[in-house]
């Protein structure tokens, strides 16, 4: 909320996107995904199977959004403070600063099913 008599200060982006960590940043890497399925099925009258079955899946190099968000802020890149006196050393960044940490993500599913032939 502004006070009265003074004009509100705008600035793209937010608290956590910043000037040193907005704009695109790209990593491209090639991915296998294997995967494993596994299924048992049982034939309980002529007519009915019922089946249960497992997934497994691996990727890895996954850049997850939550992982990325730098939650350190220098003072002097938010317009509506007074400046700080910079982020640092010269020629270090301010942060936030852009991080791209990728991960393996495992996949599991179960599944259930039942089949009526007639």
């Amino acid at each position: 909320m502004a006070e009265p008599g003074v004009a509100a200060v705008t600035s793209p982006g937010g608290l956590l996107a910043l000037p040193s960590n907005s704009g695109h940043f790209a990593d491209h890497q090639f991915v296998a995904m294997p995967e494993l399925d596994v299924r048992l099925a049982y034939v309980a009258y002529e007519v009915i199977e019922l089946s249960v079955g497992y997934n497994l899946t691996i990727v890895g190099n996954v850049l997850r959004t939550g992982a990325h968000i730098d939650r350190a802020i220098s003072p002097s890149q938010l317009a509506s403070l007074p400046l700080a006196g910079g982020g640092g050393a010269a020629g270090q960044p301010r942060p936030p600063v852009p991080v791209l940490h990728d991960m393996t993500m495992w996949m599991h599913g179960i599944t259930f099913g039942a089949q009526v032939r007639w």
